[in-house]
């Protein structure tokens, strides 16, 4: 007679729970892959994100912009020094940007000012009404974060053209922006205070 049993041995069930322990391993690994690729295109995005909303900013206030500008040293509440062609030095940066209603029978103008701090990494936006050369009206608001440079040229107002560079590094990673905007307006090129 012959004795049939059915069922697994131990040395088949040994192998059927190694090949599923590879075939774990294996997807596992993918993902993790592709969680980390996800992760780090999440943070490029967001990079490349932040960067066009300063273009988007800097262009609609240049274009805006139809009386004065100027780029020095200091902040929104004065000017340390005009910035010299090649010169660096550890103080704050700031494009000021003057407009001013032409309908408007009062002297009343908009200074516009993007304040980069070196140390805080940050893009500060500041507008200030004045009428009268007084101030009226005053809103500061943080662009963004983790600027770790921003510059601007005005070498080429003669032809309505100003060029600006900003680069952002968060989590180790950099993302940079060069951009050259045409003025509509006819400006000088002159502090506002």
């Amino acid at each position: 007679m012959k004795d049939c049993e059915k069922g697994f041995t131990l040395i088949e069930l040994v192998i059927v729970i190694g090949i599923i322990a590879v075939f774990s391993g294996v997807i596992f690994q993918v993902i993790a892959t592709t969680s980390a690729m996800m992760r780090n295109t999440s943070a490029t995005t967001k990079r490349q994100m932040e960067i066009q909303e300063i273009e988007n900013k800097l262009e609609a206030l240049l274009l805006k912009t139809n009386k004065k500008i100027y780029y020095a040293y200091g902040s929104a509440d004065g000017i340390l020094g005009e910035i010299k062609e090649g010169e660096i030095k550890d103080e704050d940066k700031s494009l000021y940007l003057v407009s001013q209603e032409e309908e408007n029978s009062a002297k009343e103008e908009t200074l516009d000012v993007i304040t980069w701090d070196q140390k805080g990494k940050t893009l500060i936006y500041e507008q200030i009404k004045l009428l009268n050369g007084q101030v009226i009206n005053r809103i500061k608001e943080t662009l963004a974060f983790h600027v770790i440079q921003f510059q601007i040229d005005l070498s080429g107002m003669e032809d309505h053209l100003v060029y600006f560079y900003v680069k952002i590094e968060k989590s180790g990673k950099q993302s940079e922006a060069k951009k050259s905007i045409y003025l509509r307006n006819s400006v000088v090129k002159e502090s506002p205070f």
